[in-house]
């Protein structure tokens, strides 16, 4: 009798139990929860292209740097001189070592393999990015004026110099994206390789060292 009472208990219970609980969400309610989700994606997406566009040139500048530096390592360990190009018009960077020192001729290579040509080896900015630092005036610290330098040369010591062999002070590379971030990667004379950033909100704007 128990058992029996219980399960006509429950018949009746289920009974009265709204039929609209036990078949899912209704369509309006579904509706609604798509116009939600879809202007939470609207209000996101201006920030999330531009933390994408942050995140393309971040890596684009690491990229320039980590390459200045292994050739200024490479020049250092084989006595020789290495250097990294510039191609601003095809927004591309390459790496190469000096393998002809009387007549100055220098071999591309990229990962320690030799290209046949410098366009093989080169390395491409991310679509969004490019050389050049816009309509900033202000050089980085350090710097008297600011230009962009078509190739950074290592001798064997690890120290920038010009094609001639003399010490130079001015190199820099800057890279521009196409939200108006700009980065600048900078030689010392004693050959620390730097990284600037463009502060535009700072009083008044500025470059500030980052990693």
């Amino acid at each position: 009798m128990l058992c029996r009472y219980s399960s006509t208990s429950l018949t009746i219970r289920d009974e009265l139990t709204p039929r609209r609980s036990r078949s899912g969400f209704s369509q309006i309610e579904l509706l609604f929860a798509l116009c939600i989700m879809l202007i939470v994606a609207a209000i996101s997406y201006p920030s999330l292209k531009g933390a994408q566009r942050a995140a393309r040139i971040n890596a684009d500048v690491h990229g320039i740097a980590g390459r200045l530096m292994l050739a200024k390592m490479r020049a250092s360990a084989t006595f020789t001189w290495a250097k990294v190009e510039f191609d601003e018009t095809d927004g591309t960077y390459t790496s190469l070592v000096l393998v002809d020192k009387d007549a100055k001729k220098f071999q591309a290579e990229r990962g320690g393999r030799a290209c046949l040509n410098d366009k093989e080896c080169a390395e491409p900015l991310a679509p969004s990015d490019a050389f050049g630092f816009g309509s900033i005036a202000t050089p980085p610290p350090g710097l008297s004026t600011i230009e962009q330098s078509p190739e950074i040369i290592f001798n064997s010591r690890g120290l920038p110099v010009d094609a001639t062999g003399s010490p130079v002070s001015t190199s820099a590379v800057y890279v521009k994206s196409d939200m108006n971030m700009y980065y600048a990667m900078t030689v010392t004379l004693s050959g620390h390789i730097m990284i600037w950033r463009w502060n535009e909100s700072a009083n008044p704007p500025a470059w500030e060292e980052t990693q």
